[in-house]
């Protein structure tokens, strides 16, 4: 049987886990918001108004911007 030193990572696999979770967190939220934008687009066209918004790269980041900062100004701080 084989003694296996368990170490930790290495400088490299950490900033690329790093980097794989800042990344996943970015897509989670793009999706969020790019779901939002058809959401909205679905409610818009069903109810008849003009108020569809094109879907691009644009919006969604845009959108995604403006959640980001309303969550942080409206979210309930425990002190």
């Amino acid at each position: 049987m084989m003694n296996l030193k368990m170490q930790g990572l290495s400088t490299s696999q950490a900033v690329l886990l790093i980097a794989l979770v800042f990344i996943g967190a970015a897509t989670i939220g793009l999706l969020f918001s790019w779901i939002l934008l058809n959401a909205w687009n679905m409610f818009a066209h069903a109810a008849g108004f003009n108020a569809v918004i094109p879907i691009t790269w644009a919006t969604v980041i845009g959108s995604y911007l403006i959640y980001s900062a309303l969550r942080s100004i409206f979210s309930s701080t425990k002190k």
